[in-house]
């Protein structure tokens, strides 16, 4: 899906969004990549795969974000988008960038 497109579904969402280079984040608490079916809320490192980018919208509206996660990492489609984890070795500076993205998003 291109980003037009996504644009288009979050805008008919009636959520506020904001656009960045990095993709979109909406109503300052998740971030969906430009050009990847990936996830992530707000202060983590973690991206998450979506299937249908109105069905992570629907899930963030209805507050069940983590069974959708669950759901999502749990189907068979997950060997074509699996978790990005965070490869972190360094603690503190893990700790120092999501304070850091949590603070420029909400800015």
């Amino acid at each position: 899906m291109i980003f037009e497109q996504k644009l288009r579904i979050l805008f008919n969402s009636k959520l506020p969004y904001k656009t960045g280079n990095y993709g979109a984040t909406i109503d300052k608490a998740i971030i969906i990549a430009r050009n990847k079916s990936l996830w992530r809320p707000i202060g983590t490192l973690d991206w998450f795969p979506y299937y249908g980018l109105e069905s992570l919208i629907e899930a963030y509206k209805t507050n069940t974000l983590e069974e959708y996660k669950e759901k999502q990492v749990k189907a068979n489609r997950q060997v074509n988008a699996v978790v990005k984890p965070n490869v972190w070795k360094d603690k503190a500076k893990e700790k120092e960038l999501k304070e850091f993205y949590a603070h420029r998003i909400k800015t």
